[in-house]
């Protein structure tokens, strides 16, 4: 199983190692770029089914946190008119977007 930096945690390693082998299954990840997870899962079908089923369940209850700086001049764009531009990047994308007062 290869590691990929949003995984990293040990913990994230031996959910997918048990998992795999829950399932009877090959689990490998690759990371693009943009830093965004890739997971391959290779068995008989039903049985990648299933994995892939609690794969997402474990990954959809992790708070995962990250942060990301940003230039105080584009602060305001970020933000929007009246925050909206803020809530319809949250809404869409699940994220909390927190820009601190100064």
């Amino acid at each position: 199983m290869e590691e990929c930096k949003p995984c990293a945690g040990e913990k994230y390693k031996d959910v997918l190692r048990k998992i795999a082998i829950q399932t009877n299954v090959e689990v490998e990840i690759s990371t693009s770029k943009n830093m965004e997870s890739t997971f391959l899962v290779r068995g008989k079908r039903v049985n990648v089914d299933q994995a892939k089923l609690k794969i997402i369940a474990f990954f959809q209850t992790q708070n995962i946190t990250r942060t990301i700086n940003i230039a105080k001049e584009h602060h305001g764009k970020l933000m929007g008119k009246k925050g909206a531009v803020r809530k319809d990047i949250e809404i869409r994308t699940g994220a909390r977007i927190h820009i601190p007062s100064i």
